[in-house]
Order: structure tokens, then sequence, then C-alpha cells
């Protein structure tokens, strides 16, 4: 609230009822009771004048604390989300890497450890926040949370104790890997996308 303006306000009513009564005191005959009802309206008046703006500084302030912590609070979820998406697309692109072409290793082997990926809390977080966000992260978002856990139930369907020879060429849809990897070629794009925006709206937050 500002109240160095408030204290001006209250100066500015003080000095002008200071003037009304030297005014009226220099005219003949003056006498005070009939100046009575002027200055008094004059107080009233000074005083609503002061609760209204006091009042108006309340809601003011009030709503640039609720601003401030809007704020905050997108922000968080912005580091959140950017965090889940970076990690997730580092995983993703490791699926790719393991389970894709490679014309210079022809006896590659993997298990499924090796090529895990995660489902984070934090893109159900940012789902259950939409309203925070650009509009168009929401189609990658939505792309991770519909694809992600359908390739965790493909990798899950393979013991983590067999060991999958790859061919060069990777592995082909056919194959449950070959599903998987394709899965996690959108995922990274998605989760690239997703940091890219997030890193434009990040620097535009007032620190």
């Amino acid at each position: 609230m500002n109240f160095d303006r408030l204290a001006g306000l209250a100066s500015a009513v003080g000095i002008l009822l200071i003037l009304t009564i030297v005014i009226a005191g220099a005219e003949p005959g003056f006498k005070l009771k009939d100046w009575q009802p002027p200055m008094a309206a004059i107080i009233a008046l000074g005083a609503g004048t002061l609760a209204y703006r006091g009042a108006m500084a309340k809601v003011n302030f009030d709503r640039e604390k609720e601003q401030r912590d809007t704020e905050r609070k997108k922000l968080g979820l912005y580091l959140r989300l950017r965090h889940a998406a970076e990690k997730l697309r580092e995983e993703a692109d490791n699926v790719v890497q393991r389970l894709g072409f490679n014309m210079w290793s022809a006896h590659r082997k993997v298990s499924t450890p090796q090529i895990q990926m995660t489902d984070r809390a934090d893109f159900d977080e940012a789902w259950n926040h939409l309203e925070m966000f650009p509009a168009t992260l929401s189609f990658d978002l939505d792309l991770i949370r519909s694809e992600l856990p359908r390739a965790l139930k493909l990798l899950k369907s393979i013991p983590e104790t067999d060991t999958a020879e790859v061919p060069i060429t990777g592995f082909g849809d056919f194959h449950p890997l070959g599903e998987y990897r394709t899965i996690a070629e959108k995922i990274v794009k998605a989760a690239d996308r997703i940091v890219q925006k997030l890193d434009s709206e990040i620097v535009t937050f007032r620190t």
C-alpha cells in the first residue's frame, strides 16, 4: 500500500480545513458555529476519501500478492516439468541408440534394465494444472502420458534376466523391442519440444 500518498492526502485535507477557518475568520461577524457544518463536511469528505484510498490500496496490494504467488507456483511447475522432460528425453534417446540401426556394431546385446524409461509424477502434475501452461504444450504432454505407459507395458513383458542380441538394422516393429524403440523415438521428439518451449517461457519470469 502507498502510505506516502495517503499521508499526503490527509495533509491536504488538513490544510484545506485550516484555510477555510482562516478565510472565514477574516470575515466581519465571524461565528465559528456558523462554519461548523461546512467544516464537518470537509472532514467527512477527507475521511471518506482516506478510507476509500486505503481500501483500494489494500485491494491492489492483495491482487499483486496473489499474482506473485501464482507466478511462483507456475515457475515451480515449469521447472519440475522441464527436469522430468529432459531426463525422459535422455532415457528415450538411449533406447533409440541401443535398439536402432548401427552398422558399426553387429553383435550388440541389451537387457531391459539398460533401456528402462521412467514414468514420473511430474507429467501428471502438469496435466492437472494444464491451464498454467502454453496450449501448444498440451499435445506433447498428452503424447507422453499415453505412449510412455504403453511402452513400459511392452518392456515389462520381457523378463529382466533375458538378454537380446540387436541386429545391425535394429529391431523391427514386429518385435516388442522394435515397437518399444518406435515409441521412444516419438517420446524423444515430444520431450525435446517440451524442454525448448519451457526454456523460452522460463526466461520471461521476473526474478
